[in-house]
């Protein structure tokens, strides 16, 4: 009588290494974009974290009689404008005069560990652009789901 070995022949082994190949093949190119969607996702919580504390900064100074400094937790103090919304002062007695100062007292984290880079067209810059008597000031996330947040002064819209 014959012994039967035990065991996968070498078809059976090809064949599952094949279809191995294949799955790795279809599923790389999705997990590879998950960066990009990482970024994203990054940029639009970032934006969304800044939208809100410019809100916040808004309803205190609402509350508080509309002056300026408003104070937040106890001893923070942020400059509004007219209207109310944080600005950017320059010149003497401005508390933050220049939007990543105004990013710092606002986000309670340095601009610089942000990611985020400076202006509209400058790549890896350390000072962000603004135009103080318009009240834009741009924050970027260059690279692949990288964007921008925009903020105005004037209307307190984060975009």
């Amino acid at each position: 009588m014959k012994t039967r070995e035990h065991g996968f022949t070498i078809i059976e082994l090809v064949v599952v290494i094949a279809i191995l190949g294949i799955l790795a093949a279809v599923a790389l190119p999705k997990f590879a974009d998950l960066t990009t969607e990482a970024r994203t996702a990054s940029l639009a919580g970032t934006r969304g974290a800044f939208a809100a504390a410019v809100t916040l900064v808004h309803s205190k100074w609402l509350a508080s009689g509309q002056t300026s400094p408003v104070t937040m937790e106890g001893s923070t103090l942020v400059q509004v404008n007219a209207n109310g919304w944080p600005a950017v002062v320059t010149g003497a007695g401005g508390l933050h005069t220049t939007p990543t100062a105004l990013w710092d007292i606002m986000m309670s984290t340095p601009y610089a560990s942000t990611g985020l880079t400076a202006g509209p067209t400058c790549a890896g810059c350390q000072a962000l652009p603004a135009d103080p008597p318009a009240g834009i000031s741009t924050f970027i996330m260059s690279g692949t789901g990288g964007g921008n947040i925009v903020y105005n002064q004037a209307t307190g819209v984060v975009q």
